[in-house]
């Protein structure tokens, strides 16, 4: 990186740059067998320790953030944010 050039951290706490909560919903309904019941992914809600073990799953992968950003930004910018 150039010394010249700063650095700048984004830092999204309502999904206003990019809709976090959609993709996870998205990655945890694929994950869904189709008998199974539909959960809603918040923080605060009661699920099963299975189902909280597929909302973390996604987040252990590098290439999903940068997947997710990608949706809403350029991909070479998305790419240097992960």
């Amino acid at each position: 990186m150039n010394k010249d050039t700063e650095c700048v951290a984004l830092v999204d706490m309502d999904g206003t740059l990019a809709d976090y909560d959609l993709a996870m919903q998205r990655d945890l309904d694929a994950m869904r067998s189709p008998c199974e019941q539909r959960y809603a992914i918040g923080l605060h809600k009661k699920h099963p320790p299975h189902i909280w073990e597929r909302i973390n799953y996604p987040m252990t992968k590098d290439h999903w953030v940068c997947e997710t950003l990608s949706h809403y930004w350029p991909v070479d910018m998305a790419c240097l944010l992960s």
